[in-house]
């Protein structure tokens, strides 16, 4: 529950909205996004709501209680799409329903190192502001109020193992097949990978990328001139750059945490050479088979 005087006061000016969605059995209701992070400003559009209930309301429930606290003098336009959202006042609030058990479990296996459901814990239980709670989302976010070390050894060594092939994949889609829309992928998705990484090392779980950049802001565990190095590779999609600074990351995280990272560099190469036999082995067998359909 809020205890600062600012919180007393989003308390307090949320207390209509709260009341109403008491209607829903909530379990707990919360901020999350920017709000719920405390990260929002005059580009923030709209107020993201969570509502963690045991069943899910039926659309009826919810569009009843959605029209008694609806601002009718904001005009709205139909959404191609289903969502759960009302005008007020000066904000547009969207609302998202949470079954309580299927957060309890991606908890229970975030916990045991299953990073899997990590976004969808980081956005909707630790990263969120408490309007309402009878208990449950306390508990919830007291399991994983301490980075679990088993997440820890399986999210470093995953993130920079990933992210070191993503450099073959790039090279064999430049090189190899000739396709460029598959090699800016591969640098988009293990540039990911490496703040994914990095967010690990910092023991900070890791949500959605709108937020990474100014989280990763205050992390003491990072590369020298991180982002700097980060927006270089962004905007050159130079792949020597992007290299580089994922062997910056591996040995920064290796030296902080060896025994969870490994020797996940040298596996690379090893993988990189088998990679290497296995083609060059399948261009002899199809030399020969075509020497042999030629004499024939």
């Amino acid at each position: 529950m809020f205890n600062k005087a600012t919180d007393k006061q989003q308390l307090k000016r949320y207390s209509r909205v709260i009341e109403e969605f008491k209607k829903f059995n909530p379990r707990a209701i919360a901020l999350f996004g920017s709000y719920g992070m405390g990260l929002q400003d005059k580009y923030s559009h709209d107020l993201d709501i969570v509502v963690y209930t045991d069943r899910i309301p039926n659309t009826n429930t919810k569009k009843a209680v959605f029209s008694s606290i609806c601002d009718t003098s904001i005009s709205t336009v139909p959404f191609p799409f289903s969502i759960d959202a009302f005008p007020k006042q000066d904000e547009f609030c969207e609302v998202v329903f949470k079954q309580c058990r299927r957060i309890e479990l991606a908890v229970s296996q975030l916990v045991e190192g299953n990073g899997d459901n990590e976004e969808e814990v980081a956005i909707f239980v630790y990263y969120t502001k408490v309007l309402y709670d009878d208990g449950w989302l306390k508990a919830q976010k007291a399991r994983i109020g301490k980075y679990p070390q088993k997440l820890l050894a399986t999210t470093l060594f995953s993130a920079l193992f990933s992210a070191l092939r993503e450099a073959h994949y790039h090279d064999r889609a430049i090189n190899k097949r000739h396709e460029p829309y598959w090699a800016e992928l591969c640098i988009n998705e293990g540039l990911s990978l490496l703040m994914h990484a990095v967010f690990a090392a910092n023991k900070t779980y890791y949500g959605k990328h709108k937020w990474a950049e100014v989280q990763c802001r205050g992390f003491k565990l990072k590369p020298k001139n991180f982002e700097q190095k980060l927006l270089h590779v962004m905007k050159s999609r130079d792949i020597a750059a992007y290299q580089r600074l994922a062997l910056d990351i591996c040995t920064l995280c290796q030296k902080h945490y060896p025994r969870e990272c490994g020797d996940v560099v040298a596996l690379d190469s090893k993988l990189a050479h088998i990679d290497d036999y296995i083609e060059s082995q399948k261009m002899t067998s199809s030399k020969t088979s075509m020497r042999a359909e030629h004499l024939s």
